[in-house]
């Protein structure tokens, strides 16, 4: 049977939409219109206030009201990104990007495995079978070369800098392509608070965006678990040293000694720490302010007020049964341990999961304000909710 998607108003209380599965004839919560049938195989996201959406094998483009934008003639689609989006066309091998009035721009080749939108700038990444390499170039929306093949790989300008990789090393380009940073460190980075975490040799300090180095390199590298990669927030990094997690702040002066055995970013004030296997939160003068008795999720963070926490119970040696739920910056569960999957607040609702695998919206007061009756629900686009 196939999946069929519409869209829901949530007028009242957010100005918030929802592409949603049809899934029978359930009440639909209060607040709620239907404002695009339930017609479509499939639906990406809402970006520069257009979707790509499938019917009956084809793609086609439509507005925030459902109407068409542009046919249902392609084989593949993506939604636009910098005024582009990427097509395919089987009949007539057309393959690249195109503007929003359905003209190509840029022509997509067979060796062509990655494709990246940047501030302005597309990114075509060429892999060699043969060779296992790679190189990329970068075009500006007229579709003219801005950087020629020159790096294995170009990822997304942020600030006006964008990472470059070249024989296994990483520098940054600016907005005129220029090597701002050479290719000398070990991992790709990015800049926070005007400042990025880079290593050499094992060992991780801190550049500005001239590439002067403020911070040396004394600290241990981060983990594979590590997804913050010791990015300042708020003023504050997290490090490792010894296998031991402490803060830092812009002057590389110690604020929070090394002991804990893992941290997370400062994120409103708090931040969650590991100390004997469970996670708590400290604050900016390292007192513990919820104790030690969660477990580790990614999302493991307070946002909006209200922090993402998780339990997790070993009900047999192969199996581990998790509830999620949310706490105040006193510690104090506002809404109960309850839920088998969910995300941080975002714009005042949250996502869910129950045990019957079904996923809704709730707010801040627990209240489910998109039922639970959902497969999967993804980020908020453009007053958009993804809902299959």
């Amino acid at each position: 049977m196939k999946v069929r998607f519409v869209c829901f108003v949530l007028a009242a209380a957010v100005g918030l939409a929802v592409f949603a599965g049809c899934s029978g004839d359930e009440e639909v919560p209060k607040g709620y219109t239907e404002v695009i049938p339930c017609i479509y195989d499939s639906a990406d996201y809402f970006y520069e206030d257009l979707a790509a959406v499938s019917l009956d094998g084809k793609y086609g483009f439509i507005d925030k009201t459902g109407a068409e934008v542009l046919p249902f003639i392609y084989d593949a689609a993506e939604s636009f990104n910098n005024g582009l989006a990427w097509v395919i066309i089987n009949d007539l091998e057309l393959k690249g990007n195109i503007d929003k009035t359905g003209n190509q721009v840029l022509a997509y080749r067979d060796t062509d495995k990655y494709i990246q939108y940047t501030e302005g700038f597309i990114v075509y990444t060429s892999y060699d079978v043969n060779q296992m390499n790679s190189k990329a170039v970068m075009y500006d929306v007229t579709g003219k070369e801005f950087v020629p093949i020159h790096y294995d790989e170009i990822w997304a300008f942020r600030d006006g800098l964008a990472p470059v990789g070249l024989d296994g090393k990483w520098g940054m380009i600016d907005g005129t392509g220029k090597e701002i940073i050479p290719c000398i460190y070990d991992y790709r980075f990015g800049f926070s608070e005007g400042l990025a975490p880079v290593a050499i040799n094992g060992k991780v300090g801190y550049i500005d965006k001239l590439g002067n180095e403020v911070i040396p390199f004394k600290y241990d590298r981060w983990r594979e678990e590590d997804f913050s990669g010791y990015a300042f927030v708020d003023g504050i990094a997290n490090y490792v040293i010894d296998g031991k997690y402490g803060y830092i702040n812009r002057n590389g002066e110690e604020i929070v000694p090394p002991i804990y055995d893992g941290a997370t970013p400062f994120c409103e004030g708090m931040a969650a720490v590991k100390l004997d296997g469970k996670w708590g939160f400290i604050d900016k003068a390292g007192n513990v302010v919820v104790p030690f008795k969660y477990d580790f999720d990614f999302k493991l963070r307070f946002s909006e007020g209200l922090a993402l926490v998780k339990t997790e119970n070993h009900i047999s040696e192969n199996q581990i049964e998790a509830k999620y739920g949310y706490i105040d910056k006193t510690g104090k569960e506002v809404i109960p341990l309850q839920y088998l999957h969910a995300l941080p607040f975002q714009n005042g609702l949250a996502y869910v999961r129950n045990f019957e695998h079904r996923s809704g919206l709730i707010d801040k007061n627990g209240k489910m304000v998109a039922p639970l009756k959902y497969w999967y629900i993804g980020d908020v686009s453009e007053g958009f909710y993804y809902v299959t």
